[in-house]
Order: structure tokens, then sequence, then C-alpha cells
């Protein structure tokens, strides 16, 4: 493929040879788009035919809003962990530690 291109090597851009900052950026942003669509769906999903029932509309809001936040926080997330990932390597172990301390049997 790289041939009839006309490139030396191959067309494959790895994430490591991007700017951090650029991926980062574009985690975000996919983070952010992601959670849009993905709360609209939940929204229309949940509100498909019920949509005079205010309980039903209450659930699907907050069905939605978790749905974005969910989305925009793995953006958030995959761009720290691109940008500084020894910032995450002591997350593991203090959300272990954190469950383990509120799962233990008095």
């Amino acid at each position: 493929m790289s041939e009839l291109l006309g490139l030396a090597g191959p067309a494959l851009i790895l994430a490591s040879e991007l700017n951090p900052w650029l991926f980062a950026t574009g985690a975000v942003i996919i983070g952010l788009l992601s959670g849009l669509i993905g709360a609209a769906l939940a929204r229309a999903i949940i509100l498909k035919g019920r949509e005079d029932r205010t309980e039903v509309a209450d659930a699907a809001r907050a069905a939605s809003i978790f749905v974005f936040v969910f989305f925009a926080a793995i953006g958030v997330i995959v761009a720290v962990g691109v940008t500084s990932r020894d910032s995450l390597r002591p997350f593991p172990r203090s959300c272990c530690r954190t469950h383990l301390t509120c799962s233990r049997p008095d």
C-alpha cells in the first residue's frame, strides 16, 4: 500500500509518534462527542413512547447525564494517561486499597 502512495515506510502512524498533546486533545474531543451522542441515544431510547410521563422523563435525563459524564471522564483519563503516565500509576493501587477497606467485615 505504501508503494502505491509513494511512501518509503509503512503508512501506519502510531500514537507514540504523534505529539502527545495533539493525541490528548483528540481523546477529550472524542470523549465529549461520544458523550453527546450516547446521551441523546439513551434519552431517546428511554423516552420512546413514554414522553407524557414525568418520572420517565426525569429518569431519561439522569441516564443521559450519566452517559455523558462517563464518556467525558474516559476521554479525560485517556488524555492524562497519554500526557503524563506517571500520574496514573498509583490510581489502581489506591482504588484497590479504598475498595478493600470499605468492603472489609468488622
